[in-house]
């Protein structure tokens, strides 16, 4: 009897869990949907959400020099534009030098206002009223840029390819051997090189969708006041986001760009740097 009833309360807890599991909870899937094709191309709600973006970044700049003054208003569009870039150029400045910081500041610049934007628009209620309805399936028109993995493979491609261009453009034969000498060490620093792609994608999609579903399943599991808090702190999260991949992109750049020998050079001779 003790083995009949243990059996029968397994059976009926087993059943009460899995309807449990088919109660529908939504969770965000791990890959975009397609939302329509253009010839073999699938256009996902993740590409649809990156042209809101950058139309909104358009129409932004523009707005902020309309009106270009030398001596902007304290509350203006231009004013928060200025501080904004004016930052990233010293902080590119301070780690590179006047010359080589406007070479990169483009590239940083566009990383950490497109990344900032886009993971703060993720936070707007622009993913749940929209859907596209296929059948009895009902596909999110929008979803959040950074969630998707090949958007941040994409941005991580970008920085690889630009910094290692500037590695060929100032220290070409200095960088080749740097993979090939001393033998052993060369060859991992070539396999590094290619494992910041990994690094830097994985790292903002890994955070970035786990943001997302942390703040789908709150706000449809609780309250007004709880999602608030959450929501708050993906605000802050993002914004930590994009200053963390905008610096790796500087220290690449940094990396790739200083030479060895120079430091060396600088290291004995203070006054030869002083000079230079």
């Amino acid at each position: 009897m003790p083995l009949q009833q243990l059996a029968q309360a397994a059976t009926e807890g087993a059943a009460s869990s899995g309807e449990a599991a088919a109660s529908p909870i939504p969770f965000p899937p791990f890959a975009p949907e397609v939302l329509f094709r253009l010839g073999p191309l699938g256009v996902t709600n993740t590409i649809l959400y990156t042209y809101l973006v950058m139309v909104v970044l358009v129409f932004l700049a523009a707005w902020a020099t309309r009106r270009l003054q030398e001596v902007p208003a304290a509350r203006s569009w231009q004013t928060l534009a200025e501080v904004v870039l004016y930052t990233l150029l010293n902080l590119a400045e301070g780690a590179v030098g006047h010359h080589r910081a406007r070479q990169i500041f483009p590239l940083l610049a566009t990383l950490f206002i497109f990344i900032l934007t886009a993971n703060w628009f993720s936070l707007l209620p622009l993913i749940g009223p929209f859907y596209l309805q296929e059948g009895n399936e009902r596909i999110p028109l929008f979803r959040a840029v950074a969630a998707d993995w090949s958007t941040t493979l994409a941005l991580a491609l970008v920085t690889f390819v630009v910094t290692e261009f500037w590695a060929f453009r100032y220290r070409a034969k200095e960088h080749l051997m740097h993979f090939v000498k001393p033998l052993g060490i060369g060859q991992i620093e070539l396999v590094s090189e290619f494992v910041r792609l990994l690094s830097l994608s994985l790292r903002l999609f890994g955070n970035l969708f786990a943001g997302e579903v942390l703040i789908t399943v709150m706000t449809s599991l609780t309250y007004l006041v709880i999602p608030a808090v959450f929501l708050v702190l993906e605000t802050l999260f993002g914004f930590i986001q994009a200053t963390v991949f905008t610096i790796l992109c500087l220290a690449y750049f940094t990396l790739n760009t200083t030479s060895h020998h120079v430091e060396h050079d600088e290291a004995e001779n203070p006054l030869h740097a002083t000079a230079a």
